[in-house]
């Protein structure tokens, strides 16, 4: 297919499909390729990435696509998409985390299982700027005529998450209490890049026993706890009594929201105040 294509920046004719697994990767791709693509998103929004099963419609998407994107990281790539990606001969296929150092999940240790590993690379500036990277690169191997522009587009990006970057490490700088409660642990790689504690609720998947909650009150005391991160798709009944008990403010948060940067600027914001 031929796309026009200018330094202008024109809508190209007949645009391609390139499918991508969550919607933080349509905002990398976005950003990176302009509108040069159409871009489709096969987790819709409330939907767990570990766990969505794709509908027949998405099946035929992603079979008509030049690229696949792929966190690397969730359930329903590995459970699914791995196998058909395969079968597909002419699709372009990216792992977007590739190169990134993984956190382990809580209570597990073995590196030589990458099923324990945390998913929720994206929540980090610094892990977004290698996820677009290895995006960009695969974009100028794949559709060499915009090179330059996905080039150009990328050091914006890159400039962009520096800024990001830099506001969220004001923001915490004199910050006390560095820690901070969350429903699911979906905020470990922004808690390790800037110093930061997570303490999950949820373990292994499951809602808190009273055992378990028992201990988390405690230690969420101990480190002066005053924010607690709900998933949006959570409610806020799962985390009321104990953030009464610790007087904590309950923050609602989306971190597989299109709009990134809202999102993780949001997060510093409420452990600023």
């Amino acid at each position: 297919m031929t796309l026009t294509v200018s330094c202008a920046g024109n809508t190209p004719v007949g645009k391609d499909n390139i499918t991508v697994s969550i919607e933080p990767l349509r905002y990398v791709m976005e950003s990176i390729a302009g509108d040069r693509y159409n871009i489709n998103v096969l987790t819709p929004a409330g939907a767990s990435p570990e766990t969505y099963q794709l509908t027949p419609q998405q099946l035929t998407q992603l079979r008509e696509s030049r690229m696949y994107v792929r966190m690397g990281t969730l359930g329903f790539e590995s459970n699914q998409l791995n196998k058909i990606t395969e079968s597909i001969p002419h699709i372009f296929s990216v792992k977007a985390s590739a190169g990134l150092t993984p956190l382990w999940k809580e209570g597990y240790g073995s590196e030589s299982d990458s099923i324990n590993t945390d998913p929720h690379t994206w929540t980090s500036p610094i892990n977004m700027k290698t996820i677009a990277k290895n995006i960009c690169e695969a974009l100028c191997e794949m559709d060499t005529t915009n090179r330059e522009l996905f080039s150009h587009n990328m050091k914006h990006f890159s400039e962009h998450m520096d800024s990001i970057d830099a506001s969220v490490r004001q923001m915490l700088a004199d910050v006390p209490t560095r820690s901070f409660l969350v429903y699911h642990p979906s905020l470990g790689y922004f808690a390790r890049d800037y110093g930061l504690r997570q303490i999950s609720l949820e373990h292994n998947g499951k809602s808190p026993s009273a055992e378990r909650m028992e201990r988390l009150v405690k230690q969420c005391r101990e480190d002066s706890v005053r924010v607690i991160f709900l998933q949006k798709e959570y409610s806020e009944r799962s985390v009321r009594a104990i953030a009464e008990e610790l007087d904590a403010k309950i923050v609602v948060v989306n971190p597989l929201s299109y709009d990134w940067n809202t999102e993780i600027l949001n997060i510093a914001k409420a452990l600023s105040r």
